[in-house]
């Protein structure tokens, strides 16, 4: 990693991919509150919930619509050029490792629950929220003495917009009004979101 010169964020719920992990994973429906489905894993395995995490994505593999194709390949251009690639979100490590595996990220950045031996509590030690990525952002940039000008973010929601202020390189995924008022006058980059583009998301050939 110390010899990387560039690296990519990628915000991945509904942006990278084409719904909302945490909801679809645990199929609870849209919540006001991001935190309160993970309650659900209380007194749940981490092997449990690993192997769920695991069948959920073949399912939605299987579908061919789960990826945002556009940003799929801005994710492939960023790797192919070697260039660090960074998936952020509010899920966690059971159904986000396996998105990461299937398109090669070489970081995940997502929420932690909490853990009693090898039993989830249905807490959270911590949450990836709008802040949270914003942390995490500058926290890796410090790390790897990456320049900001030498960053890149894509994200998809008014929530996201601290964690894309942090790099120089912000790309705007879809139609958000306050992430469109970047683009109008701040001269953002724009992607087709989901939204824009109905009936063409799909797997990697």
């Amino acid at each position: 990693m110390s010899n990387v010169k560039h690296v990519a964020f990628f915000d991945v719920d509904r942006a990278l991919v084409t719904c909302r992990i945490l909801t679809s994973f645990l199929d609870c429906g849209p919540v006001a509150d991001e935190r309160e489905p993970y309650r659900q894993l209380a007194g749940r395995t981490i092997t449990e919930v690993a192997a769920a995490g695991e069948a959920w994505f073949e399912r939605k593999l299987g579908t061919r619509h789960l990826f945002h194709r556009p940003l799929l390949r801005a994710f492939d251009r960023h790797r192919n050029m070697g260039h660090l690639t960074v998936l952020m979100s509010s899920a966690f490590s059971a159904c986000l490792d396996p998105i990461a595996e299937y398109v090669g990220a070489d970081v995940v950045l997502g929420s932690v629950p909490e853990v009693s031996g090898d039993v989830y509590t249905g807490r959270l030690l911590r949450f990836r929220d709008g802040i949270g990525k914003a942390e995490a952002t500058r926290e890796l940039l410090a790390n790897t003495g990456i320049p900001r000008s030498r960053a890149y973010a894509y994200g998809n929601h008014s929530s996201d917009l601290e964690m894309m202020s942090t790099v120089d390189n912000p790309v705007v995924v879809g139609s958000d009004p306050v992430l469109a008022e970047m683009v109008r006058f701040h001269s953002w980059r724009w992607v087709r979101g989901i939204e824009d583009m109905a009936g063409v998301m799909q797997t990697r050939p």
